[in-house]
Parts: C-alpha cells; structure tokens; sequence
C-alpha cells in the first residue's frame, strides 16, 4: 500500500477469517513474513484503515561507539525532537 506522495508503502497482512488473530501473532517471524510475501499478488481493493501514529526511539552510543564516534565529553543527553531541532532558532 502506497502512502503519501509514494515515498511510503506499508504491507498489511490479513489473517483467513477461520485463523484466530492469537494464531496469526504467533505464526509472526521474519521466515514466516518472506514466505507470505513472496506469495503476494497485486490487487486493487478499499482498505480504510484507523489514522495511526508511530514512534521510534533508539539509543545510538554503542553503534556510533562501533563506528569510533565516542561520546564528547560533557556531553548531556536531553529529550528531544525532530522537529524542536529543525525549528531551534539558537
């Protein structure tokens, strides 16, 4: 499924109707997820979906410390977001 202007696509999954939703969960894993998605065909359908918001938080220190990036010193970590730092006028 295309989303927004198509720089986007999410792939829904709906389980068989004689399969409980607790089967489907945990049927879940990436081997599993290939296989089904090999056996995709493309089709045109409505699918109204309930308007959703994701977040995503990681910890970068031991990815950039991997890279050689340490941590400067006196480095102090603070809450944040992208768009605080796109509209910090300091």
């Amino acid at each position: 499924m295309t989303c927004g202007n198509g720089d986007f696509s999410m792939t829904v999954f709906l389980p068989s109707p004689r399969l409980p939703v607790d089967g489907f969960i945990h049927g879940l894993s990436a081997d599993s997820l290939d296989v089904w998605s090999g056996k995709m065909q493309k089709n045109n359908m409505v699918c109204q979906l309930p308007k959703f918001k994701m977040d995503y938080e990681i910890k970068l220190n031991d990815a950039l410390a991997a890279l050689g990036i340490p941590r400067p010193e006196g480095f102090v970590e603070r809450p944040t977001s992208a768009a605080e730092d796109l509209c910090d006028s300091d």
